[in-house]
């Protein structure tokens, strides 16, 4: 729930020795997100998505993308909310992904990828102790700026990536708030 898949083109789960592409990060395997390449002179196209189920579900996003034939622009929005079974055991998740790439030579090109996610989760406790006022915030993000160098034959891209995870809660335990 706390990962988008909004304005990607694959993903790609990795386990075992073909995580170790990932380092000692990747040990336990890894999730690989793709986003959507927006070079080519494609022009202007979007989608949006609505969900609903039960537990008062609601998911929705808008994803847009515009390319000429040296730049593209895509942008991706969305929102999850959920009530769930148990009393303050809601969870609500709003998130932003985005990529400008740039052509600067013939088989040459910048990029910039971000990502943004702020959560929101009620921690119900159990169920012979609920905790009606225990709630976990969760805020994401990420920004890489890279190089790619691409022909038919060879492929490099060469990338430097930042992320920060943030985890504040307001949870008591036996002992007191943790």
């Amino acid at each position: 729930e706390s990962l988008s898949v909004q304005n990607l083109s694959s993903v790609q789960v990795q386990s075992g020795a073909s995580s170790v592409n990932y380092g000692a990060s990747g040990i336990g395997g890894a999730v690989a997100l793709q986003s959507k390449n927006t070079l080519g002179g494609r022009g202007l196209s979007g989608d949006v998505s609505v969900e609903f189920g039960s537990n008062d579900y609601r998911s929705a996003s808008i994803a847009t993308l515009y390319s000429e034939e040296t730049w593209g622009l895509s942008l991706g929005v969305s929102a999850l909310s959920t009530d769930n079974e148990r009393e303050n055991d809601d969870f609500e998740r709003e998130s932003l992904q985005g990529r400008f790439d740039y052509q600067l030579f013939d088989n040459f090109s910048f990029e910039l990828v971000g990502q943004y996610s702020d959560a929101e989760k009620g921690a119900p406790g159990v169920i012979t102790n609920p905790k009606l006022d225990d709630r976990q915030w969760t805020t994401n993000w990420l920004l890489s700026p890279g190089v790619r160098y691409a022909t038919d034959e060879l492929t490099v891209h060469l990338f430097y990536s930042r992320s920060e995870s943030q985890i504040d809660n307001d949870i008591e335990d036996f002992f007191g708030s943790i």
